[in-house]
């Protein structure tokens, strides 16, 4: 089941990117033939459209990775009593 919503939340985040990259791509259509005019290659035009929403993805992953980092030992607390638990610690890497 784990496997299936990993999948499940790649894809998603796959088809997001894609999104972004194809809105950002049609926004910047008419500036084209301007960076290409002022020397631009195609791998540097694509490098730029393509590393904005990673670079987007990356911070937004970084920040909810350090939020759950800070709060995991509350929701740890939530579900030991909810499902009547002994209490363990949990260890940060």
């Amino acid at each position: 089941m784990s496997a299936f919503i990993i999948v499940l939340i790649t894809i998603i985040c796959i088809f997001s990117v894609t999104l972004i990259v194809k809105k950002q791509f049609d926004d910047a259509k008419s500036k084209l033939g301007t960076f290409k005019a002022m020397g631009y290659s195609n791998r540097e035009l694509l490098v730029y459209f393509v590393a904005t929403p990673f670079l987007i993805a990356g911070v937004g992953a970084l920040m909810g990775y350090i939020i759950m980092m800070a709060a995991q030992n509350a929701l740890v607390a939530v579900f030991l009593n909810y499902f009547s638990l002994q209490s363990t610690t949990v260890h940060s890497f």
